[in-house]
Order: C-alpha cells, then sequence, then structure tokens
C-alpha cells in the first residue's frame, strides 16, 4: 500500500470557477493563500491557479469535487510569477520564509514518486491540452537528408523548440524515462548546476534527429511504446543519390 501522500503547499486548478467555489477557497485556513485568473489561449476558458499554504502538511484537498491538486512546486516567488500571468491575482496571508525552496520542491517530487502518483494526470501548472505528437517531432533519416534543416523550420520563431541532434542507441540506452518526461504534458523538476529548476514540458515544442528510428533508440518495447505515443514521426527515404523525401509514419 502507497503511503498517503502530505504536503504543506497544494497547487491546484480550476476551469471557469463559480463564485461560491472561489469563497471556499478564500475560506482556507491557510498562513497564505493565492489566486491568480487568466483565459486559456488554446480552450478560450477561465484558468484559476490556486496556491495554498498550511501551517502543517495535510493530504490532498478535497473541498471541491473535481479539482486537481498537487504538492506546489519551485518557490514562492516562480509559483506567483507563473500564475499572475492576466494581472488578475488574489494573495491573503504571509508566504511562509524560507519554508519551501528549490531543495523542498525536489524531496516533494520524490515523495510523490514514492506514492506512485508521477504518472497521474497533473494540473498544477499550465498543460499542453492538444495531441502530444502535434507538438514532438522525430526526424529519422540518413546523414546529410536534410533533417536539421527541416528541424530548424519545422516551427515559427515565436514558438520556444528544444532540439536534440543526432539521438542514437547509446546516447537513449540510459534515459528512456527521462525522453519520456521531456516529451510529455506536464511539469517536472529539472537538476541544474547548484540546485533544481522547475520547467513546464507545455512550454516547449520538442526536436529530435536520428539516424535510427524510435524502436531502435529504444529497444525495450514499453518504453519505445509510450514514446512513439508521443512523437510525430517522419521518415526521410532516399530516392536516388540526389534527392530524399520524408513521409509521416505517425500512428493513430
Amino acid at each position: 500500500m502507497c503511503a498517503v501522500l502530505r504536503a504543506r503547499r497544494w497547487f491546484g486548478t480550476l476551469f471557469e470557477p463559480t463564485s461560491d467555489q472561489l469563497a471556499a477557497i478564500a475560506l482556507q485556513p491557510v498562513v497564505y493563500g493565492l489566486i491568480g485568473q487568466h483565459i486559456g489561449q488554446r480552450s478560450c476558458r477561465i484558468h484559476t491557479h490556486v496556491l495554498l499554504a498550511y501551517a502543517n502538511p495535510r493530504v490532498r484537498p478535497t473541498f471541491i469535487p473535481g479539482m486537481h491538486w498537487d504538492p506546489a512546486p519551485g518557490d514562492y516567488t516562480s509559483i506567483r510569477s507563473y500564475c499572475d500571468k492576466d494581472d488578475d491575482i488574489y494573495e491573503w496571508g504571509a508566504t511562509p520564509s524560507g519554508r519551501k525552496g528549490l531543495q523542498d520542491a525536489w524531496n516533494h517530487f520524490v515523495d510523490t514518486i514514492k506514492a506512485g502518483e508521477v504518472d497521474k494526470d497533473s494540473q498544477f501548472l499550465k498543460n499542453y491540452e492538444g495531441e502530444l505528437a502535434h507538438k514532438n517531432i522525430w526526424l529519422v533519416g540518413p546523414t546529410g537528408c536534410g533533417k536539421s534543416r527541416m528541424a530548424h523550420e519545422a516551427f515559427p520563431p515565436e514558438e520556444k523548440c528544444v532540439l536534440i541532434e543526432d539521438a542514437d542507441p547509446t546516447m537513449c540506452k540510459f534515459i528512456a524515462h527521462y525522453f519520456k518526461i521531456w516529451c510529455d504534458r506536464y511539469p517536472f523538476i529539472a537538476e541544474k548546476k547548484g540546485g533544481a529548476i522547475a520547467v513546464n514540458a507545455s512550454d516547449y515544442n520538442l526536436v529530435v534527429t536520428s539516424q535510427y528510428t524510435i524502436d531502435e533508440c529504444f529497444p525495450e518495447e514499453r518504453d519505445a511504446e509510450a514514446i512513439r505515443r508521443r512523437f510525430d514521426v517522419f521518415e526521410f527515404k532516399e530516392e536516388d543519390s540526389l534527392s530524399f523525401t520524408w513521409k509521416s509514419v505517425t500512428l493513430d
């Protein structure tokens, strides 16, 4: 049996909240609370993000049926900055000084792993709402066929794009777990020199170039299947010594 997950800080997402629901949030016995609202670019729905910081660790809130909660990542400054998108934010109480820094965020991430909840749907930050294959592209083909050029032209300049070039079985052998996180839709904690940082996978498109297929890079079928679902694969075929064509091989 998994241990019950407890946290002092909970981050929740609610769509098109009622006045009664907002009042219920504001009446929570917290030392600090935050409500931020903005209009989703894709859904055109009101997104309400809520941070509740309790004095002591608590189980996942259930006072609003259907509202999703996760342990809050990052520090208060980064969370507030994320919520204050449309300058529509309400705060009360005071942030507990030094209580939840990046190290605590990492500890909570580890706690969710132990509780077996990492792979569950998470909406504590903005999540990509479309098909993952529309934001992740795997370009496979022989060297010199134009994969890198297509990678740089795949998305308009105003969209963030992460490019992984020349992926091969040796590189991918030890990072299948991370690959599934990088090309998913949910935020994650990434280690960096001297600490950690919260990264939202919904904020970028991921393009991989390789001379190998996904199945060749990830020999474990469970890994390959999960990664195939997340990518639109373009396979470059050699027609002759001078020209190459590509075809989409995305699976339904």
